[in-house]
């Protein structure tokens, strides 16, 4: 079995002429200090480079996929709502009565918002249709969610 630090991570790699992030390489150094001045963080992976298209000085983006293995679910961004305190979502129970529910949020990823804890992936998330309250007796319909880009975002 092969053994994978916390470091050993995807990069992905886009020249200032590519359009698609088609390079892929892994990162093997990540600082622990951000530069305030530039907003930035010092990090190098290894690149294969057999077209000989890198070289030094070049720009590009890159992207870093850090790995976890916590489990989580996405959804739209519009149905979390928060209070002083809280993030809540709608759902819907069983008996089909709207119930708020406390979570624990995450970063957008996929134009979608990351649900750490608080939700299961049986629970009936209230998605679009008329606005409701806590405590509403709906009838539901199933739908789907759909999955955007995470192109250009930070």
């Amino acid at each position: 079995m092969k053994n994978r630090s916390a470091l050993n991570n995807e990069v992905e790699i886009a020249l200032s002429d590519e359009s698609q992030f088609v390079r892929k390489g892994t990162l093997n150094f990540l600082d622990n200090a951000l530069d305030r001045s530039s907003g930035t963080i010092h990090a190098r992976a290894t690149v294969p480079n057999s077209d000989f298209l890198l070289t030094p000085g070049e720009f590009g983006r890159v992207r870093v996929n850090l790995r976890s293995s916590r489990q989580v679910l996405l959804v739209p961004d519009a149905v979390v709502s928060a209070d002083q305190t809280d993030r809540m979502v709608l759902v819907v129970n069983a008996d089909g009565v709207v119930k708020a529910k406390k979570v624990e949020t995450g970063a957008l990823r996929y134009g979608l918002r990351v649900i750490y804890g608080g939700l299961s992936a049986s629970d009936h998330v209230v998605v679009g249709g008329p606005p409701v309250r806590p405590d509403t007796k709906v009838v539901t319909k199933d739908g789907s969610i759909v999955v955007g880009s995470d192109e250009g975002s930070n």
